[in-house]
């Protein structure tokens, strides 16, 4: 499956987690450990005590889409037996990517 880093992601990386040269950044965002998260269905990759990557998926690719502060995950992302939403899947409201 393609994976995909999205320019919000690109920014809140070097906002909230270290400012590094944007190509460095989609290296990192889209490494090895991407790559195996995208491949189990993971929604979140963490950077040890530093904060997390958000992964959406759609149509046959993945895409980051943004990086949030360590502190908390919004109630958006909690799972559906926690009070989360409803999958994407289920809604049909994306495009093709």
């Amino acid at each position: 499956m393609p994976l995909h880093v999205s320019n919000h992601a690109v920014d809140r990386f070097i906002e909230r987690i270290e400012s590094l040269p944007r190509e460095e950044v989609v290296a990192r965002l889209s490494g090895r450990a991407f790559r195996a998260a995208v491949r189990v269905g993971a929604r979140i990759v963490r950077f040890p005590g530093r904060g997390r990557a958000v992964i959406a998926y759609n149509h046959g690719c993945a895409v980051v889409v943004t990086v949030l502060p360590e502190l908390g995950i919004p109630q958006t992302l909690w799972p559906r037996w926690a009070g989360g939403p409803v999958p994407v899947s289920q809604i049909g409201a994306w495009g093709a990517c």
